[in-house]
C-alpha cells in the first residue's frame, strides 16, 4: 500500500475523528443504519476517507474503522477489522474528481427524501430559512439505474447528474448530499430530510407555500462561503461540536422528534 500524501498524520487523525461521528450522527438522526456512509476528500490529494467492509452499525463507526482510498480505487491503508472497500465507493470518487469544491459526500437512504424522490416531486423549502436553503433549488433526479451503484461507469454519470447542486435524488434508491466539509454535507442530510418530511405532509392536506428567496438570501450566501468556526476558550465551536453532544447522550430522543 502507498502512504497517504500531502496532508500530515495530525490532520487526517483529526478528519478521523469527524468523520467517524459525521457516520454516527447520520444513525442518531434516523437518516442511516448499516447501509450508508459519508465520505471526506483528503485535502492536497486525490484521496479519501471512508468507511470500510464488513458493514457496521454506523452508530458504531470509529476512526480506526475507517480507511483511505484513492480516486482510482485502490486502498491506501485499511484496518485489519474492516479492509474492504464500500460496493459503491466510485460514486465518492467520480463526484471529488467533478467537483473540486466538494469536501465531503453523504449517501443515505434516508425515508423522507427517497419517498419525495420516489414521487417525482421537489423538496420544498418551506420551514426555517437555515435549513430550508437546502431545497432553494429543485434537486437534480439520477435514475439510469435503480439499483447499487458499482460499476465503472454510472458513478461517472451520477457525478454529471449532481451538476452544482448540493443534493441528488438516486431515483427509488436513497440520496446523495455533499458540501465543501464534513459538516456541510451532514447537516446538509438533516435539513433535506426535515423540509422532505414537511413536503410531503403540507402536500396531503393543501398546497405548500415555499419560503420566498429573498427571506433565504443571507443563508444562501452563508452556504456559498467556507464554515468560520467560532472559537471560546481556545476551542473552535462548530455544529458538529454542539452536535456531538448527541452522541454521547444517545437516549436523548427528543432531538429525533423535533428535528426529524
Amino acid at each position: 500500500m502507498t502512504q497517504p500524501a500531502t496532508s500530515s498524520a495530525s490532520q487526517i487523525d483529526q478528519m478521523r475523528e469527524e468523520l467517524a461521528l459525521a457516520n454516527r450522527l447520520l444513525h442518531h438522526w434516523g437518516l442511516a443504519v448499516y447501509e450508508g456512509h459519508v465520505s471526506a476528500r483528503i485535502p492536497g490529494t486525490e484521496q479519501f476517507l471512508i468507511k470500510g467492509k464488513p458493514q457496521v452499525s454506523m452508530d458504531r463507526v470509529q476512526p480506526a474503522d475507517l480507511m483511505i482510498m484513492d480516486f482510482d480505487g485502490n486502498v491506501v491503508e485499511a484496518s485489519k477489522d474492516y479492509p474492504d472497500p464500500v460496493s459503491s465507493w466510485a460514486m465518492h470518487a467520480e463526484i471529488y474528481r467533478a467537483r473540486p469544491d466538494v469536501g465531503s459526500v453523504a449517501h443515505t437512504h434516508q425515508k423522507w427524501c427517497t419517498i419525495i424522490g420516489i414521487a417525482g416531486k421537489d423538496v420544498l423549502p418551506l420551514q426555517h430559512a437555515n435549513s430550508a436553503v437546502i431545497a432553494v433549488r429543485p434537486w437534480p433526479v439520477y435514475d439510469e439505474t435503480f439499483d447499487n451503484i458499482t460499476d465503472k461507469y454510472q458513478p461517472k454519470v451520477v457525478a454529471r447528474a449532481l451538476q452544482d447542486f448540493p443534493a441528488l435524488h438516486l431515483r427509488n434508491h436513497g440520496m446523495i448530499f455533499v458540501g465543501g466539509n464534513i459538516e456541510k454535507a451532514i447537516i446538509g442530510a438533516r435539513n433535506g430530510e426535515y423540509q422532505a418530511e414537511l413536503t410531503w405532509r403540507s402536500l396531503l392536506v393543501g398546497t405548500p407555500v415555499v419560503l420566498p428567496t429573498i427571506f433565504m438570501r443571507d443563508e444562501i450566501d452563508r452556504d456559498l462561503t467556507p464554515s468560520i468556526w467560532e472559537v471560546r476558550d481556545g476551542v473552535s465551536i462548530n455544529e458538529m461540536n454542539i452536535h456531538g453532544w448527541l452522541d454521547e447522550n444517545r437516549a436523548a430522543a427528543r432531538d429525533r422528534k423535533v428535528r426529524l
